[in-house]
C-alpha cells in the first residue's frame, strides 16, 4: 500500500512539530486523537480535520484525520485508509498500542 500510493510513515511523538509540519507541507496529514485535533485546528486556520468512521476504529473512539484545508489528498487518504483495514495492519497496530 505504501508503495502504490506513495506513501512515506514517519512515526513522531511531538504532535506540535507534525502540525508545524503540515502547515508548512512537508508531511500531507497526521492521524490523531479527536480532542488532540480539536485543539491544533482551533488554534491554527490551515488545518482541517475529519472523524476516522470506520467499524475497525470503533474500539479508538474520536481518531481523526488532520490535513491542510488546501489538501487534496482526502480521496487518497480515505483509500489508503481502507486498504489498511482491509489487509489487517490497522487492526494489528491497534492491538499494539491501544489494548489493554
Amino acid at each position: 500500500m505504501k508503495a502504490e500510493l506513495n506513501l512515506t510513515v514517519d512515526p513522531r511523538n511531538d504532535i506540535g512539530q507534525m502540525v508545524q509540519e503540515i502547515i508548512v507541507g512537508r508531511i500531507d496529514f497526521i492521524i490523531v486523537e479527536g480532542l488532540v485535533a480539536k485543539e491544533y485546528v482551533a488554534q491554527f486556520t490551515e488545518l482541517s480535520m475529519f472523524l476516522l468512521e470506520h467499524e475497525a476504529a470503533d474500539s479508538v473512539p474520536g481518531v481523526v484525520v488532520t490535513l491542510p484545508k488546501t489538501s487534496t489528498m482526502k480521496a487518497a487518504v480515505d483509500a489508503a485508509i481502507e486498504k489498511l483495514i482491509a489487509n489487517g495492519t490497522l487492526a494489528a497496530l491497534e492491538a499494539k498500542w491501544f489494548d489493554e
